[in-house]
């Protein structure tokens, strides 16, 4: 199947206390399903039992106070996460995020973390970072990649808001570029992959060239392949 044929996506996001997939706690995870473009969203809030930085706190606006006050049990949470995601593969979605080496890695941590096995690829994905760079862009940020189409993110890093964003997104990049349009989804998944790399090294070199380190493995869709 070419991706734009698919009808059934499932957009996936977090927020989370940082950016180190290994250490930091998933604090929302939101699903967003969209079949034949009607919308239902579910958001999962986890308390993960540690304090907030304030960096993070001030990029999403969640508070100790108020993941205490809503936050679910992460085991709890973080299976009815992962099975959400199984299921929706087996119903025939396709998986999307934005940054999906940091979703699924993060999310893989935390499985493991809680004794809840891991987070293994069972079906399809579409990251609309590495798509939006594989239609020529440099900048691929969701903030500037919906600036680009005009896409209206109406309450950036919350990470339902952001799932929103990043389906309308993706519909864009299918719109207005046929030559990852057309790609079947076997043959995306590999230019997914290589894609990704290229740019990772192409970042390493320069990271290094002005003294800065640079964490990313370069694989994906995970940081850690199995």
């Amino acid at each position: 199947m070419k991706l734009n044929e698919v009808k059934k996506f499932l957009v996936f996001d977090t927020e989370t206390t940082g950016v180190n997939v290994k250490k930091d706690r998933i604090l929302t995870a939101s699903l967003v399903r969209s079949e034949n473009k009607a919308i239902t969203s579910n958001t999962i809030w986890i308390n993960p039992g540690v304090s907030i930085p304030s960096g993070a706190t001030n990029i999403h606006g969640i508070t100790d106070e108020k993941i205490k006050e809503v936050g679910a049990d992460p085991v709890e949470a973080l299976y009815s996460v992962k099975a959400a995601i199984y299921d929706a593969w087996e119903d025939g979605f396709v998986l999307v995020a934005h940054n999906m080496a940091y979703d699924a890695s993060i999310l893989d941590a935390e499985l493991r973390r809680h004794q809840l096995g891991s987070f293994d690829i069972k079906g399809p994905l579409v990251d609309t970072m590495v798509l939006f760079r594989m239609a020529g862009n440099q900048k691929a940020s969701l903030d500037a990649a919906t600036k680009k189409y005009g896409i209206i993110n109406k309450t950036a890093h919350s990470s339902e808001s952001d799932c929103m964003a990043t389906l309308e997104l993706l519909f864009k990049i299918i719109e207005h570029n046929p030559m990852v349009a057309e790609k079947n989804l076997r043959e995306l998944y590999t230019a997914q992959r290589v894609s990704h790399r290229n740019w990772a090294v192409k970042t390493r070199k320069y990271f290094e060239n002005i003294g800065k380190s640079f964490d990313s493995t370069g694989n994906w869709p995970k940081e850690e392949e199995e």
